[in-house]
């Protein structure tokens, strides 16, 4: 399903020859049935100047991060955001690895975006993707080394891990965690 916000207004497609119905004010977009198939889609006219957002899928935030404070602003930017995300949060490398295998265990869904923090207690980040790379996980996740490490050295580390999508300086950012919600919201 899709948000936008306007009012209401009843056309036909050009394409199908079929009512789209679209509601601006009310938060909701009943567009298009395409052919036969009655799949809702759009037509470039009535999307223009429209800002729409993904509201059927929860997106799964995992953040290891030994930083409670840290863990605070990122929850707050997470409430922020208008996007469904489940967000929990790990204090260390080995608490996320044994909460991932858990996960694995009981065939349950792994999180779709990891943000990690480099320094932390007992299995720090880097050794965390070691462990996260031995397990040899199929699935796709977005992961984010999430640290206020400054050494280049760092950043460079990051770029030669395959799981490792990319580093972000803290503190994060509410239009960053914007983007990487829809990065994963649009696969």
């Amino acid at each position: 399903m899709l948000q936008a916000s306007n009012r209401k207004q009843k056309k036909k497609d050009p394409v199908f020859n079929k009512p789209v119905f679209f509601c601006k004010k009310i938060d909701a977009a009943f567009l298009l049935y395409c052919s036969n198939l009655h799949l809702p889609t759009f037509h470039k006219e009535y999307t223009h100047n429209l800002k729409f957002k993904m509201v059927d899928k929860t997106v799964n935030l995992l953040v290891i991060d030994d930083d409670d404070i840290n863990i605070f602003i990122i929850k707050k930017i997470v409430e922020k955001t208008d996007y469904d995300v489940k967000m929990l949060s790990k204090n260390n490398g080995q608490q996320a690895i044994d909460y991932i295998k858990e996960l694995i265990e009981n065939h349950a869904e792994l999180p779709h975006l990891m943000l990690i923090d480099i320094n932390m207690p007992v299995l720090n980040g880097w050794e965390f993707i070691e462990a996260f790379e031995s397990l040899n996980i199929q699935t796709p996740i977005d992961m984010y080394m999430l640290s206020s490490s400054v050494y280049e050295n760092d950043i460079e580390k990051a770029k030669t891990y395959k799981t490792i999508k990319g580093f972000i300086s803290k503190p994060l950012s509410i239009e960053k965690l914007k983007e990487l919600i829809n990065d994963i919201l649009s696969k």
